[in-house]
């Protein structure tokens, strides 16, 4: 059975041939560290956190569109029994 180590290799090779390039960096306690592009990794990371804060806010969008149906119902209701 493959470690997991020999998938990631086989992967990164195939990723090469593809003429892909390896953007995310290797384990720290590997013994042969391999090439990777520091700055397309920042850049990945800082689109990932934007993906990542839009997310959270559509979450929070839309609690507030839930809150404000029921505060639109419950005024329709106060005029309704007060009207």
């Amino acid at each position: 059975m493959p470690t997991e180590a020999m998938i990631a290799m086989k992967l990164l090779s195939l990723q090469k041939k593809c003429g892909m390039n390896v953007i995310i960096p290797p384990k720290k306690n590997r013994k042969i560290q391999r090439e990777y592009d520091k700055y397309l990794y920042k850049l990945r990371h800082l689109v990932e956190n934007a993906f990542l804060k839009l997310k959270r806010l559509r979450g929070v969008a839309s609690r507030m569109q839930k809150r404000l149906l029921r505060l639109e119902e419950r005024s329709r209701l106060l005029q309704f029994y007060s009207g």
